[in-house]
């Protein structure tokens, strides 16, 4: 049976239901089971727009008249963990507030990503042809439905709706990957011919750039190999280099917080769980020192069962202190505020791909990417 998903965007709503987007075979990429957390882009005002799958579930083919289709699925496996789905309905109810609110207060920047947007027509139309409302396009158009791959900017905003509203497009959105303009050689390192002594500056400048394989302007490989930027500029000009847009590589992720000591006054009490036994379930009174210092125990029994605890602070100043606190005795990973989309991608795969450790940020923590968070 066809499968509904259930798209929460960041906006003032509730969850919408699209129907899962299909393949080039006419099935479906989803399946019930693997749905939530998962990013969906769905044509939202004339464009696409991401948002996180809350459910999916089969549905009647009569029901599937009344539904539009999704344009595309980001992620293979769920983006958002399944336990903070869950939390953003039910607080989302318990707060009488649209759940798009909710989403849109983790500030999440894989919701506001840059999107490669390719179409295929399925049928071409002849010029005299009418399209949903008998409107009529030109040769031009009628000459790129072959079939092929192509963005979708070069489409008209309004022939495109009426193409999907009529079935008769498919749709493929990724992740545009931030790029950067670099120079690099356009001859192999065998075919310089620059034999003259007068060229000595060049075959200097494009040996360098050989061996680097790329330079991040024609200003810094001139600084670099000692020339003057007129010789760059001329091996640009008789194509011995040339600039071209190459992915820009991901920062790494942001450096752990700096220890900072406990203040004198948050050891625990005696009594209190310091070195094993049941953790704290609730905690009252005290400095805000005292009472994240109980859970330094709990912490470390949580990380030896290789599971990384969640911390979260109402601020941002909060968070820092929090996880410079706990830096003394635990390893820490801090989630800053401002992250940019890349530099959130490269501390998410920290999370995914490092050990265990203390998880420390304001509430976009909760979409860390954990597969085993701790109690």
């Amino acid at each position: 049976m066809p499968i509904a998903l259930d798209v929460l965007l960041p906006l003032p709503i509730g969850p919408l239901r699209w129907l899962a987007p299909y393949r080039e075979d006419g099935t479906q990429e989803a399946t019930v089971e693997t749905q939530v957390g998962r990013r969906a882009v769905v044509p939202w005002r004339g464009g696409p727009r991401v948002g996180v799958i809350t459910g999916a579930q089969e549905t009647s083919g009569t029901r599937t008249l009344e539904l539009k289709d999704a344009i595309d699925l980001l992620d293979d496996a769920p983006w958002l963990p399944a336990a903070t789905t869950r939390w953003l309905l039910r607080e989302a109810e318990r707060t009488v507030c649209p759940a798009g609110v909710v989403l849109a207060g983790l500030h999440l920047p894989g919701l506001r990503v840059e999107l490669d947007h390719h179409v295929r027509i399925l049928a071409a139309h002849g010029p005299g042809d009418a399209v949903a409302d008998d409107r009529a396009y030109d040769h031009a158009h009628d000459r790129a439905d072959d079939g092929t791959w192509r963005p979708a900017s070069e489409l008209d905003p309004e022939r495109l709706e009426a193409l999907r509203e009529d079935g008769l497009l498919l749709e493929r959105v990724t992740e545009a990957l931030p790029s950067e303009r670099v120079l690099v050689p356009a001859v192999p390192a065998s075919d310089l011919r620059l034999d003259d002594a007068r060229r000595a500056p060049q075959r200097a400048a494009l040996a360098l750039l050989h061996d680097e394989g790329q330079a991040s302007s024609g200003r810094a490989l001139a600084e670099a190999a000692g020339v003057p930027v007129a010789t760059v500029r001329s091996l640009v000009r008789n194509a011995f280099a040339r600039y071209e847009a190459r992915p820009r590589p991901d920062p790494g992720p942001p450096a752990g917080p700096t220890p900072r000591p406990w203040p004198d006054g948050s050891e625990p009490e005696a009594g209190d769980p310091t070195d094993g036994g049941p953790p704290p379930t609730w905690i009252e009174g005290g400095t805000r020192s005292r009472r994240l210092r109980r859970f330094v125990a709990a912490f470390r029994d949580d990380l030896r069962s290789g599971r990384s605890p969640l911390v979260l602070a109402p601020e941002r100043v909060l968070a820092e202190e929090a996880a410079a606190w706990l830096a003394n005795d635990l390893p820490v990973v801090a989630l800053p505020a401002d992250l940019s989309a890349p530099e959130r991608r490269a501390w998410d795969r920290r999370v995914r791909e490092g050990p265990p450790a203390v998880l420390v940020g304001t509430w976009g923590i909760l979409a860390a990417p954990l597969q085993r968070s701790g109690q």
